[in-house]
C-alpha cells in the first residue's frame, strides 16, 4: 500500500500523492505544483471544525473550507471514511 494523502494540483485537480515519495508530485501529470489539503491556500479553517476527516502522521484534511477543484471556492467538504471487509 503507498502511503497518500490528498493534494491539489493545479492540472489535474484532486489527487493522491505518494508522500513518502521523495519528490511530492501529481501521479497524472507529474507537476511538482501539488499543495496539500488542510493547509493554506487550498484549506481554510472553518470555526467549529476541529477534527481532522483524513489522518496521515501530521497530514490532516478537515470536514468544511476545501478548495472546490472545478468551482475554485472552498466549498468542498469531505466527507467521513468507512473501512469494509468481506
Amino acid at each position: 500500500m503507498i502511503p497518500a494523502f490528498l493534494f491539489y494540483c493545479e492540472v489535474c485537480g484532486l489527487v493522491s500523492v505518494n508522500v513518502q515519495a521523495e519528490k511530492l508530485e501529481c501521479p497524472h501529470c507529474h507537476s511538482d505544483q501539488v499543495l496539500e489539503y488542510g493547509k493554506s491556500p487550498i484549506s481554510i479553517r472553518v470555526e467549529g471544525d476541529d477534527h481532522p476527516r483524513f489522518e496521515w502522521g501530521h497530514y490532516k484534511a478537515y470536514w468544511k473550507g476545501n478548495l472546490c477543484p472545478n468551482c475554485k471556492q472552498h466549498t468542498m467538504r469531505f466527507g467521513p471514511t468507512e473501512i469494509m471487509f468481506d
